[in-house]
Order: structure tokens, then sequence, then C-alpha cells
């Protein structure tokens, strides 16, 4: 699994960004620049050899803007179909016009998309793509939207296990730190991060394994990017720190079954198009027409 930071954001390196119709209109919801597209293109060629090896296939992606034209250089240069997922969606804060939405609309979205020249396997419906998840609600914590980031990457992990396919996460600096934590067991201090900062983590699966306390209790290979990053490994502390994990993936496991438990409308579709999208083969996805996307059956 890859977990991908968005590309360099206009808002913080162009001054005169403040002034612009596009911030007035979206001021939580700024492009990237086109030094943030380079690196993302960079960072595509970099996941090339990856891809060879992980086989990904499909990149889940963060509905605002940033993620989604950073998932674009990737998605084109690996040829992969992008599936939007508003639950890796940006921290829904208070600082966010409680009324307003805080990212594009639907309809806008496919226009982008379709701009852009990627492929997205939401359904269209009424002229937009349909979001997977469940909408971030208003006000929340840091620390609750930290926990909602984990527990749907937790929905990817078990959907590759399931079906033995690989995904990339294009989401949002919270998101990557949480899951770098919760990888290391406990034993990360992220103190910064660039842009299109990445974990890359992989583990062994065996066949019709059971999994006790969920994904996040295995034992991952991972190797982070373009983030500082403190790494403890204490041996005096070790038997207490992993004792302190464990309790958290039991937490996160009842986190996991009480997401399960409360179904979005969107949660079968969503199911749906992941059993489709991990039965067919590479080269049935490379036949795929680019810039096309499945219509609703609802």
């Amino acid at each position: 699994m890859v977990v991908l930071r968005h590309s360099e954001r206009k808002d913080r390196v162009d001054p005169s960004w403040p002034t612009s119709q596009d911030s007035k209109d979206w001021p939580h919801d700024t492009p990237i620049t086109q030094k943030g597209v380079e690196l993302a293109k960079s960072v595509a060629e970099e996941l090339v050899d990856v891809h060879s090896k992980a086989n990904f296939v499909a990149i889940a992606c963060s509905p605002y803007l940033r993620c989604i034209q950073t998932a674009a250089e990737v998605a084109k240069l690996l040829n992969l179909p992008v599936l939007i997922d508003q639950e890796m969606g940006e921290v829904r804060d208070r600082g966010f016009p409680k009324e307003a939405r805080a990212h594009r609309s639907a309809s806008q979205l496919k226009e982008i998309t379709d701009a852009l020249g990627i492929r997205v396997i939401n359904c269209v419906q009424d002229g937009g793509f349909k979001l997977f998840g469940r909408e971030p609600q208003w006000g929340e914590t840091l620390e609750i939207a930290k926990q909602r980031f984990v527990v749907r990457i937790d929905e990817y992990i078990e959907q590759s296990t399931l079906t033995r396919s690989n995904f990339i996460v294009v989401t949002h600096a919270d998101a990557v730190a949480a899951l770098l934590v919760m990888l290391e067991r406990g034993g990360a201090d992220v103190q910064s991060m660039d842009f299109c900062a990445r974990v890359i983590a992989q583990r062994r699966v065996k066949p019709s394994s059971v999994e006790e306390n969920g994904v996040y209790a295995a034992q991952w290979s991972v190797e982070c990017k373009a983030m500082n990053a403190a790494i403890y490994k204490d041996e005096k502390l070790a038997k207490y720190m992993e004792g302190l994990h464990l309790d958290n993936c039991v937490e996160t496991q009842e986190m996991v079954a009480k997401r399960k438990e409360v179904r979005s409308k969107t949660d079968g579709l969503f199911d749906q198009t992941l059993q489709v999208l991990t039965t067919k083969t590479p080269s049935d996805n490379n036949k795929e027409d680019r810039g096309t996307s499945a219509k609703s059956t609802e």
C-alpha cells in the first residue's frame, strides 16, 4: 500500500491567491501549483517500480482538488483508475464553513477529471459523481479525523487481503501521519512533512490467515519519504509499547465494526465497484477507455 499526501498547494506559495475569484469561491479547496504538478509526476515515476511488484488496481482519492490533481499524474503514468472517497477528505474542523461545501461539487469534479483525462470509477448520477464513503462531520477534532482515516484505510487493507490486490491512497498530511503511527506500532513521531510525503508499506499475508486484532496488529515493513519522522525502537520499553499498540488495535477494530454497522448510501455500491475492479486482470483494466465512468445502477 502507498498512502500519498497531495502535492504543493497554491495558497501556500502564491501571495496573489487570496484575492483570486477561485479563492473566494473555494477558500479551502486550492489547486496545486505547476511545481506541484512536476513533483507529482516525479513521484509517479518513482512508483512505476513499486507498481511492477505491487500491481496496484486503483487510486483511492480525497475529493479535494489538490488531491485529484496529484492523483491524476500518478493515474496517467501508471494507467490506473481513480475512485473518489470523501472519507479520505480533509479534517472538517470548525475552521470550515458549516453550511457550505469544503470542496468542489460532484458535477464540478466530473468536469475536472474529464479535463485531466483520467478514468474515475464512481458512478455518475445527474451529471456528477456519487462520492464513496461518509461525509466527514463538521466540527470534528483532529483526533477524531485521524481515527476516521485509520478506520477507512483499514477497509482498503482488508480489501487488499481478500482480493490480493493493492491500492494507492492520495489524501492529506494528517492521514499520512496517522497511518505511519499505526504501522510503526505507536513508535513514530512525525515532526514535519513535505508535499507528496508518502508511506510505502508492505507485508506478507498467509492464505486464509485470521487477523485477531486487525490489520494494524500485523508486522509491516514501512518506508516513509519526504517527511521528518522519529521512529522509536527502545528495547526496554518494547513490551510496554507493544501492549499499548495492541490495545489501540482492539479499539480500532471496535471503530471498524461500528463503521460497518452504520452503512452509508454508497457503501453497497462501493463494495460492488471494488469487487468488479479486483476481479479484472491488469490487461482488462488497460483496455478500459480512459475518461469514461460507470453509470449509476440505482
